[in-house]
């Protein structure tokens, strides 16, 4: 035994690394805690914990303690802590190198003014060695790398994939911090495209029109918790037909005053034009006498955005009436009409945006009568519930004129005679 014993020292002394522990650096606990600058409601008083050991060593036994400032009680914790009268104290136990952790705590005060909570922490150095019954010990360290936990930021924009041209376009934009600590300083940035206009007044949430050319708007959303939501919204107006392609992205600072920035989110919208069709018929004579003409004339305007195609005229012509003629010349040949018959059928046209055509159909009253002159149009741009629009012109035809007219009549071409 006392030569084992002999033979273990001479050991120890060829062997200087033997006995001895590594020095490690020690552990840094540093203690931030964020909160609003006004109680949220009710005298509520939200904080945020963060813990952070920036060294690789563990810290030992690591508490958190707050003294609860007059008026001031626990309301909840996501933590639970030791409350000894006004004293709380949470364990945080033993906290890795390079590792993070966090809690909230909400307090309920009746005081009027500031509010001062003062939060502290403390913790243990040591190492850890493990040896070994061979004569050959060996110290050893175990460290755990944790990696740090970063922050996230996700947005969400949602806006219509058609819209007609004239009408404005909403857009909804929501920002979750879906990461695992709170953020600071969080920002909403949007940028609409050059061909869209701003509808004043629509941006809730305090949205601000930014940038030289008044196409970005920006919302300054503060601090958000982990898994806190946040949703705005805002209108453009179109001003040309075309697609439509709306970004947005959020941006704000970890504890650590790191940026976080989102990815991208876009919305398109394809923007086209409306035709909307106006028809109006007029007379020209009304009353009229029995083998006197008036004169029909029909306007067609396309008062929307769009092209307005395949239009077709149709006029009825009532018993009774004499067609003498169509204009313009060029649509009274292409309508093919022949004397005697009910109904002129006018070719097919396009209208353009703004544009407009005028037809004319002149005819004579064979007997006296109440006559209806009607038109009907038909386009691919109307409304499938209300395919057809119709108007309508009553003219009154009488036998005689009365006796005050005809001499007005003569008078006017120098016949009548005095005696």
């Amino acid at each position: 035994m006392l030569a084992l014993v002999v033979w273990c020292l001479a050991y120890v002394q060829d062997c200087p690394d033997c006995h001895r522990t590594p020095e490690v650096e020690p552990p840094v606990v540093a203690l931030k805690v964020l909160t609003a600058q006004k109680a949220v409601e009710s005298g509520l008083l939200v904080y945020d914990v963060v813990l952070t050991n920036r060294a690789a060593a563990k810290a030992f036994d690591v508490k958190v303690k707050l003294d609860l400032p007059e008026k001031t009680t626990l309301q909840k914790s996501s933590v639970e802590p030791v409350a000894q009268q006004n004293l709380l104290t949470w364990n945080v136990g033993t906290m890795p190198g390079n590792c993070q952790r966090s809690f909230q705590v909400t307090l309920k005060t009746t005081a009027d003014g500031p509010v001062d909570a003062c939060f502290r922490v403390s913790y243990e150095h040591g190492v850890c060695v493990t040896t070994t019954a061979a004569c050959k010990p060996k110290s050893t360290v175990e460290t755990l790398p944790v990696p740090k936990v970063s922050g996230q930021l996700t947005v969400q924009k949602i806006g219509p994939a058609k819209q007609g041209m004239g009408t404005p376009i909403l857009y909804s934009i929501t920002v979750t911090n879906s990461g695992k600590i709170p953020l600071q300083n969080v920002e909403l940035d949007d940028m609409f495209p050059p061909n869209a206009v701003y509808v004043p007044g629509s941006a809730d949430n305090n949205g601000q029109l930014m940038g030289p050319e008044s196409k970005k708007m920006q919302w300054r959303l503060g601090a958000m918790l982990p898994g806190e939501t946040r949703t705005v919204s805002f209108k453009v107006r179109p001003t040309q037909v075309g697609t439509y392609l709306n970004v947005a992205n959020a941006r704000g600072l970890d504890p650590d005053g790191q940026r976080v920035i989102s990815k991208d989110s876009t919305a398109t919208t394809d923007v086209s034009g409306m035709a909307t069709l106006y028809m109006e018929v007029k007379d020209s004579v009304d009353p009229l006498f029995v083998g006197q003409p008036t004169m029909y004339s029909v306007l067609v305007r396309n008062t929307g955005t769009a092209s307005a195609t395949n239009i077709r005229l149709l006029a009825d012509i009532s018993p009774g009436m004499v067609v003498a003629r169509i204009g313009p010349v060029s649509e009274a040949d292409a309508s093919g009409y022949k004397a005697g018959e009910p109904r002129i059928t006018f070719q097919s046209f396009t209208l353009e945006p703004r544009q407009e055509k005028i037809f004319t159909v002149e005819v004579r009253a064979d007997r006296a009568n109440l006559f209806r002159f009607r038109t009907t149009l038909t386009s691919d741009v109307l409304d499938p519930n209300k395919p057809v629009m119709s108007e309508e012109e009553t003219t009154n035809a009488v036998s005689e004129r009365p006796p005050d007219s005809l001499t007005q009549e003569k008078q006017a071409t120098g016949t009548l005679t005095k005696k």
